[in-house]
């Protein structure tokens, strides 16, 4: 019996130029407003087929790129194309569903519906889009979930039934499954064992040499960005600090806060 195949987008490069974002938040009629500034005139490729590693600590800038690019949150400035296609400029924000991009979250517990089989979590962004009738989003489901590592008999179980290594490859198979031009994976493996992360690592770059899919992986972990990442972009208050081919980066850093993060990660 022949496995079914999942289709998979034209490759595509995506560009981000001198996006910026400011948070403000009120704290009252007469009190001026909180300003936190997340992202402050970034730019950065990714390449067709490419796996860049975005990489920085807490409150660095790295998520919230992650989400605007994805089309979650919308930028104050700055422009997003994925290869011939605007997604944002000035006034124009194209919604996150109609992106051609998708997103692999952090938690494998709180990103997975509950009271949703694996069917259901996988096939909901087909069933939305309204592309596809029922019996090609079950072929698709199976196709994604065979990909990363699961039996397409999985898909009538719950999520609670699933370690975390399990769910976090049904968060893949859920974004796979929409045929992305480009994924970003935000924290993907940082809530799993180093044993466990290395599967799900494994899972990603077979999907990159099957599918062609370019991939923004955005962690705090240097040693996973060493293992998995072709270049490497290091975020620092909202600012690209250090750039280039991660070996590079990674075996001579410039920068001291690139050597703060070398030094205190420990290696896979």
């Amino acid at each position: 019996m022949m496995t079914a195949r999942l289709p998979s987008a034209a490759p595509a490069r995506l560009e981000v130029r001198d996006v910026s974002k400011t948070f403000v938040r009120r704290r009252g009629f007469w009190a001026t407003p909180l300003k936190t500034a997340a992202l402050a005139g970034v730019s950065l490729e990714v390449g067709e087929g490419e796996i860049l590693g975005v990489v920085g600590e807490s409150g660095s800038g790295k998520t919230t790129l992650g989400r605007i690019i994805v089309g979650l949150e919308t930028a104050d400035g700055g422009t997003i194309s994925l290869g011939e296609r605007v997604l944002a400029s000035g006034r124009l924000h194209v919604p996150a569903a109609a992106r051609g991009i998708g997103m692999i979250f952090q938690d494998p517990y709180s990103s997975l519906n509950g009271r949703m089989r694996v069917r259901d979590i996988v096939g909901e962004g087909l069933r939305i889009s309204g592309r596809v009738d029922a019996r090609e989003i079950d072929k698709r489901v199976d196709a994604a979930l065979s990909m990363v590592g699961l039996r397409p008999a999985d898909r009538e179980r719950y999520p609670h039934q699933f370690s975390g290594g399990q769910r976090q490859r049904i968060g893949i198979a859920r974004a796979i499954v929409m045929e992305p031009r480009l994924l970003i994976a935000d924290e993907a493996v940082s809530s799993l064992d180093v044993s466990v992360q290395m599967q799900v690592l494994n899972v990603l770059l077979d999907i990159r040499q099957k599918l062609g899919l370019a991939l923004m992986f955005i962690t705090h972990n240097i040693a996973v960005v060493e293992y998995l990442c072709d270049r490497v972009v290091v975020l620092a208050g909202g600012e690209i600090v250090e750039s280039g081919a991660t070996r590079s980066v990674i075996g001579a850093p410039q920068h001291a806060y690139t050597q703060k993060l070398i030094e205190a990660v420990p290696r896979l």
